[in-house]
């Protein structure tokens, strides 16, 4: 699309040449050069028109002759496509009409799409598409445009142009797919994947054979599923990541279990394929959907020693080098205790523990246990700096910088039932007098930072 403009500009510019070219041929040979010129751009533009015609209504998927169209796949791994999304229509419209009578869980790796085209069906095809966003919805189909060659759902439909997929239905829930092989096909490879031990145990049970993460969970319902999947992989070498990564030095491997999952017969299996360069860690976790972007971390899996082997522990993460070093008593005691206003902590449950460290840099929450629920309300953190003319103006009036957050944006929730979230705080020349935290309508603390 934005090479519509410099294209134009440079067939006017060859337009012009040839134009000039054509002044210097003798007149009577200038008509016969027009003609077959003319004639040229003719053929050119026909062979576009008639491909165009024949790609509707996906014709802007057109690749001239340049370039390599008949290999299959080639087109679909080395550019993007299709933009919009329109092909996705075709797939909605193939479930709608296999499955009559039925309501429709629909998945995708780009819901937007999904809703996008379900507005241009007939009403009564409208209300049986339902999107597959909620915990109570468990897909039962996945549309896809970036479909995998490898995964464990069976293909119910494809769209392909040029001998590439642009578009792939699979059955995420095999007892409404209604084919026999594809069932079969789902019990084999589960009993391949179960036939030795896991690697770890923690939500599901996760077995790595060099090439794939493999996830196995029994028994398994749609509050197991509704979560994104997290998945982080550092190479042995940082070169190896797309330059975007090499800076964190992990590559996210995120995904929704109806991208690479089946379930069936009460069982989850997800076949999650890896990079084909040399691995040393793989980190696991989920997205929890209670607290937006908040992570729940489950393992660390360590592929450097011959043996794969499970750490629950991550020297480079800051979240958990504080958690340890809380529990060992290395921090001292906190700064402050949160707990509901007026009241002591409840019985058998864990305060909020403020811990502010030696520099006034950076202050930590803790709490343990600690349940995703108790971290959906936005956190209030009120910084009192010794000297209030190094305010913004804007905040002089109240004394106090307003340095509020979502734990997701500073925290992480361990595995074990741990929460931490580390919170740098503003730079003031001379330093922070006193600092005022709460969270939602519960607990409020303050305390001085100078003791």
């Amino acid at each position: 699309y934005f090479l519509y403009a410099p294209a134009c500009l440079l067939a006017v510019y060859g337009l012009r040449a040839l134009l000039a070219a054509a002044r210097a041929v003798p007149p009577r040979r200038r008509v016969r050069l027009r003609r077959g010129v003319c004639v040229l751009a003719a053929a050119a533009l026909a062979g576009m028109v008639v491909e165009v015609v024949r790609l509707h209504p996906f014709q802007y998927g057109y690749f001239n002759l340049l370039v390599d169209r008949r290999t299959p796949e080639h087109l679909r791994t080395q550019y993007r496509m299709l933009h919009y999304g329109a092909e996705v229509r075709d797939g909605l419209e193939y479930l709608l009409a296999r499955y009559p009578d039925a309501t429709l869980h629909v998945d995708s790796n780009n819901r937007r799409n999904v809703r996008y085209n379900s507005l241009v069906l007939p009403a009564e095809s409208r209300r049986r598409i339902v999107i597959a966003d909620a915990a109570e919805l468990s897909p039962h189909f996945y549309v896809t445009r970036r479909f995998p060659d490898d995964a464990l759902a069976p293909v119910l439909y494809a769209r392909r142009i040029y001998r590439n997929t642009v578009l792939a239905v699979t059955a995420v829930d095999l007892s409404l797919a209604d084919d026999a092989a594809a069932a079969d096909g789902f019990h084999a490879a589960y009993r391949a994947a179960v036939a030795g031990e896991p690697l770890a145990r923690s939500q599901f049970d996760l077995y790595f054979d060099g090439a794939a993460l493999t996830y196995v969970k029994e028994p398994c319902g749609p509050e197991d599923i509704e979560h994104r999947f997290l998945l982080r992989a550092a190479p042995e070498t940082v070169d190896d990541l797309p330059v975007i990564h090499r800076a964190r030095g992990w590559q996210p491997l995120d995904f929704r279990f109806g991208r690479y999952g089946v379930r069936f017969d009460g069982r989850c299996m997800i076949r999650r394929p890896l990079p084909d360069y040399p691995i040393r860690t793989l980190e696991v976790g989920r997205w929890l959907r209670v607290v937006r972007g908040l992570r729940q971390m489950e393992a660390a899996i360590d592929l450097r020693a011959g043996e794969p082997s499970v750490r629950r522990r991550w020297p480079a993460s800051p979240h958990w080098r504080a958690h340890a070093a809380i529990a060992a008593g290395e921090r001292g005691a906190p700064a402050a205790r949160a707990a509901p206003a007026g009241r002591a902590a409840p019985t058998g449950r864990a305060a909020f523990e403020l811990y502010l460290d030696a520099a006034g840099a950076e202050l930590a929450y803790h709490k343990e246990p600690c349940a995703p629920e108790e971290l959906r309300d936005r956190f209030y953190l009120h910084v009192f700096p010794a000297d209030p003319a190094e305010l913004a103006a804007r905040e002089r009036q109240s004394g106090f910088h307003n340095h509020g957050f979502f734990f997701a944006e500073h925290g992480v929730l361990l595995p074990g039932g741990a929460c931490v979230a580390l919170v740098p705080l503003p730079a003031y020349e001379r330093g922070i007098a006193r600092i005022r935290a709460s969270q939602g309508n519960g607990w409020s603390v303050e305390f001085s930072a100078s003791e």
